[in-house]
C-alpha cells in the first residue's frame, strides 16, 4: 500500500520522477483523498460554480461575443478551476457531472442575461470537453436536455472537443456530434494543431471552426512563430469554418492574431476569468475593445 501511494505521487509530479514513502507523503495523500472525496460531495449536491473567460469577436474591433464557462470550486480556502478541477474530478468518476453541472448553471446564467438585457444581442456560451473519457451514448441528449432546461437557443452554444478525444471517440461520437449539430449546437475542434489532427478522423465537416493557441505553438510572436501558426491554420481552414484564438497574452501575439483573421480571440491581453457577476455586468454593458 506504501508503494502504491509513493508509486502515485511520483506519477503525479511528472514523468521519471521518483518518490519515497514518508509521513510526510502519507500526509500529503490523506489531504488529496479528502479533496477527492469533498469534490465527489460537492458535485452531487451542486456547490461548485462557474468562472466565465470573456472572448471577442473581430467585428468593428472587437466587441464582446460570449463566453467560455469552466468549473470552479473552492476548499479550505484554496480555489480550484478549469484543467486542475476537471482532472480532480476524473480521479473521483464525476467529471462527466461535473461538466454538466457547469453547463447547466453556465446555460441558466446566459439566458437570464439575454432576457434582462434584450438589447445586449446575441451570445455564445462555449463549453470545452476535455475529459479524459470520450463522451458517453447519451452525450448529445444530455447537452440538447440541459440546454431545454435553461430555455437558451442551441444556436447559442458552441462545444469544443479536444483532439485528445476526437481519435478514441471514432465513429459513436461522430454520431453524438452530428446530433448535436443537426440540432443548431456549434461545434469547434479544440487545441488544433497541438498533438495530431484527430479531426480529420471524425468527419472534418462535423466542424464549425477550430481552435488554436498560439502560445502552445510558440513562446513567442516572431517570424517563424508566425509561419508555424500560419500553417496550422491552413491545415484547419475550409469554406465557412471559423478560426478561434485562445492563448492572447500580449500585443504582439494579438497583432498576431489578428493577422490571420481569425473570427474570435481571447486571452489575458483581452480579459481574465470573471465570475458569473463580473460577466454579467460586461454582457450588460456590451463591452466593447
Amino acid at each position: 500500500k506504501q508503494a502504491n501511494t509513493a508509486m502515485h505521487m511520483a506519477k503525479e509530479a511528472g514523468r521519471n520522477r521518483v518518490k519515497v514513502f514518508s509521513a510526510k507523503l502519507r500526509g500529503m495523500a490523506q489531504t488529496q483523498a479528502s479533496i477527492l472525496a469533498e469534490l465527489r460531495r460537492a458535485v452531487e449536491s451542486g456547490r461548485t460554480d462557474v468562472l466565465y473567460i470573456p472572448f471577442f469577436s473581430r467585428v468593428e474591433g472587437l466587441r464582446l461575443a460570449g463566453f467560455e464557462a469552466i468549473p470552479a470550486w473552492e476548499y479550505k480556502e484554496v480555489a480550484h478551476s478549469g484543467t486542475e478541477m476537471t482532472a480532480l474530478a476524473a480521479r473521483e468518476g464525476v467529471a462527466w457531472p461535473l461538466w454538466l453541472a457547469t453547463l447547466d448553471k453556465a446555460a441558466t446564467a446566459l439566458k437570464a442575461w439575454m432576457d434582462e438585457a434584450p438589447d445586449a444581442g446575441h451570445a455564445v456560451l462555449a463549453m470545452k470537453y476535455d475529459l479524459p473519457t470520450p463522451p458517453q451514448s447519451d452525450f448529445a441528449e444530455a447537452v440538447l436536455a440541459v440546454l431545454a432546461r435553461a430555455g437558451l437557443p442551441e444556436n447559442c452554444l458552441d462545444v469544443e472537443i479536444s483532439e485528445n478525444v476526437l481519435v478514441p471517440g471514432g465513429e459513436h461520437l461522430a454520431g453524438q456530434l452530428a446530433r448535436l449539430k443537426e440540432a443548431g449546437v456549434n461545434l469547434t475542434a479544440g487545441d488544433f494543431g497541438n498533438r495530431f489532427f484527430g479531426f480529420q478522423s471524425v468527419h472534418p465537416r462535423l466542424f464549425d471552426a477550430i481552435k488554436v493557441n498560439p502560445a502552445r505553438l510558440s513562446a513567442d510572436a516572431s517570424d517563424r512563430a508566425r509561419q508555424l501558426f500560419g500553417a496550422v491554420v491552413s491545415m484547419g481552414r475550409a469554406p465557412g469554418r471559423k478560426i478561434h484564438a485562445s492563448g492572447a497574452g500580449g500585443k504582439e501575439i494579438l497583432d498576431m492574431l489578428e493577422e490571420f483573421s481569425c473570427a474570435s480571440i481571447q486571452g489575458d491581453a483581452l480579459a481574465k476569468q470573471l465570475t458569473a457577476g463580473q460577466a454579467r455586468t460586461m454582457f450588460r454593458k456590451g463591452t466593447g475593445i
